[in-house]
């Protein structure tokens, strides 16, 4: 009769899920890495390629994009628009973001969009939710 170690099955078992997960999620993550570093460059590589500035094709230089822009005013660091001050900025993700302008009307911050299927009928099961109006409160210290 065969004697069956249920505990070495059970450990071999744990250990191989174990490798298999880790794989896994470690490759998910990297591929969404990448994702969201190419699509922080595409504006700024559409731009600065149309004016025929990139020095190789697939390769963007953040320093020459800036140092070789045509924009006398101030070219903003994340989507390379020239505005008339940095608060004209937009907001790097603006389908995703809102752009919070603070109380000294010179600098913003950019936060994520509350989706309406986040909001809850019940008031009383909203505790605060997390837009411009709180972002003011917490600049003020009332939070």
């Amino acid at each position: 009769m065969i004697q069956i170690n249920y505990n070495t099955i059970i450990i071999t078992l744990l250990t191989f899920v174990s490798f298999v997960k880790a794989d896994f999620f470690q490759d998910f993550f990297q591929g969404q890495q990448h994702h969201q570093h190419h699509q922080q460059q595409q504006h700024g590589q559409q731009q600065f390629y149309q004016q025929g500035q990139g020095r190789e094709q697939g390769s963007f230089d953040v320093e020459s994009a800036q140092l070789n822009s045509n924009c006398a005013k101030y070219l903003c660091p994340s989507t390379f628009e020239c505005v008339d001050s940095p608060v004209d900025c937009s907001c790097q993700f603006p389908k995703s973001q809102i752009k919070c302008i603070l109380p000294n009307k010179q600098d913003f911050i950019c936060i994520p969009k509350v989706k309406s299927d986040e909001l809850h009928d019940d008031q009383k099961a909203i505790v605060e939710i997390r837009d411009c109006d709180w972002l003011i409160k917490a600049w003020n210290g009332l939070v």
